[in-house]
């Protein structure tokens, strides 16, 4: 008898998560999801002969299913998968402008640099005076906003007005600029308990196609290359759990 029909399986998909551990979360979309695994492991339990005459043959044979791995791989880092990929939690940075006092600070070597207590600095506001109250000329100081970072140049021991030497101390006024975003506090959250969908397309058979999973346990699973010179990509390992009252630990339905 021919077959009724003999489609491939070749998907492309979106894949949403729901955080199971806050309560009415809704579901994200991780972004470019590159790879989708779903893993079944057993185990076989056997019964060996020790007979004469069948020495060495299974009298009994038994597989016992040990669940489901699953993993995948992304490439798209929004807030979401950034928090999940560093093992944390994100939190909200503030966007507000923030004027900072003058303070001392004290320059233990000419060049080196002096660590400011903020970052995202705005360079318009920055004021550098020396120990006797004299303000430093733009090119005797270099500032890294983003970090929070102050040079003295060596220049500036010119015994001029501004003059600056190692061991003296500074005094610095400057306001933040109140950028927002977000941060991750990372390796704070050992696992994650997610539901999953995946909204699919069979190119195969030109069908629709939804992979539901009630639960999977996962962590982040793979090394970040911060500075490889390619597309960063990382992923999530753990197991299909199944949830309390249902007999599947997830389903596939194909529409069409």
């Amino acid at each position: 008898m021919a077959l009724r029909n003999d489609d491939g399986l070749l998907l492309s998909g979106s894949l949403f998560l729901r955080n199971r551990r806050i309560a009415d979360a809704p579901f994200v979309e991780v972004g470019n999801v590159t790879s989708l695994q779903f893993e079944p492991e057993s185990e076989t339990k056997t019964r060996e002969s020790r007979q004469k005459g069948t020495l060495g043959q299974i009298l009994d044979s038994v597989v016992i299913s040990k669940g489901v791995g699953i993993s995948w791989q992304f490439d798209t880092f929004n807030r979401e998968n950034m928090a999940f990929a560093l093992s944390g939690d994100s939190v909200t940075v503030a966007g507000a402008v923030t004027p900072v006092p003058e303070a001392e600070y004290t320059v233990a070597k000419l060049g080196a640099i002096v660590a400011l207590p903020h970052s995202d600095i705005d360079p318009a506001t920055l004021v550098v005076k020396n120990k006797r109250g004299e303000q430093l000329a733009d090119g005797m100081f270099e500032l890294n906003p983003t970090l929070g970072f102050l040079t003295i140049h060596p220049e500036s021991d010119n015994g001029g007005t501004g003059a600056v030497k190692a061991g003296e101390k500074i005094k610095v006024a400057y306001s933040t600029k109140g950028n927002s975003g977000f941060e991750v506090l990372a390796q704070t959250v050992t696992d994650f308990d997610f539901e999953l969908r995946l909204n699919g397309y069979n190119h195969a058979s030109s069908k629709d196609c939804v992979l539901e999973v009630p639960s999977v346990k996962v962590a982040a699973d793979g090394a970040i290359d911060w500075l490889s010179g390619e597309f960063a990509n990382t992923g999530a390992k753990g197991k299909v759990v199944t949830v309390n009252g249902n007999k599947y630990s997830y389903k596939y339905r194909e529409l069409g």
